[in-house]
């Protein structure tokens, strides 16, 4: 079970090979009162991408149990 959980894990991860581009935007994004300060980040354009991307997903919070 434990190497099941891994594998889902590292299948859910960015691959820095091919998306360092998007990881270097993470990682120097900058908030400014909740709007993203594009002129102190980097691939700002591929950071706005992605967050577009992400907007139709919905994520449950997996803390709450019944």
């Amino acid at each position: 079970m434990q190497n099941d959980t891994r594998k889902r894990r590292w299948e859910n991860t960015i691959n820095p090979e091919r998306f360092d581009k998007l990881i270097t935007a993470l990682r120097t994004a900058v908030d400014n009162d909740g709007t993203l300060d594009k002129e102190s980040t980097a691939y700002n354009d591929i950071f706005d991408a992605f967050r577009l991307a992400l907007k139709f997903y919905h994520y449950e919070d997996s803390s709450e149990s019944d």
